[in-house]
């Protein structure tokens, strides 16, 4: 009967733990993240904010010093960012301001390293 009553409170203590820690993540609901992929049609360093041409539209996103900046697969800083540039931008909407939280620098191929197949 000891076991029985030992075990059964090891069951409630578990679906106490569970519901408790189930309630605690759905309360924290994440805020969705949202991808727009552009050409940088002008940046403020100092405001750190970037305008994105967008499909013919434009996009103002800022970033933080907690922003990934990826240049080639590697970390870069925010002095890598430059008009002209293709970049893919992952953003959250805080406050009414798009704000990146990874920036990927990308590189299109140069004509001479491109190899035609035969």
């Amino acid at each position: 009967m000891k076991n029985a009553t030992t075990g059964l409170t090891a069951v409630l203590l578990g679906v106490a733990f569970a519901a408790t820690s189930f309630a605690g993540t759905a309360s924290t609901a994440a805020t969705p993240l949202h991808h727009a992929a552009g050409k940088i049609s002008a940046i403020d360093s100092g405001a750190k904010n970037l305008t994105l041409a967008v499909n013919g539209k434009t996009e103002q996103v800022s970033y933080t010093a907690a922003t990934t900046i990826l240049e080639e697969g590697k970390n870069v800083t925010s002095s890598a960012l430059l008009a002209g540039e293709k970049v893919r931008v992952a953003f959250e909407e805080k406050a009414g301001k798009n704000v990146a939280t990874s920036i990927e620098i990308l590189k299109t191929a140069s004509p001479s390293s491109a190899t035609k197949s035969k």
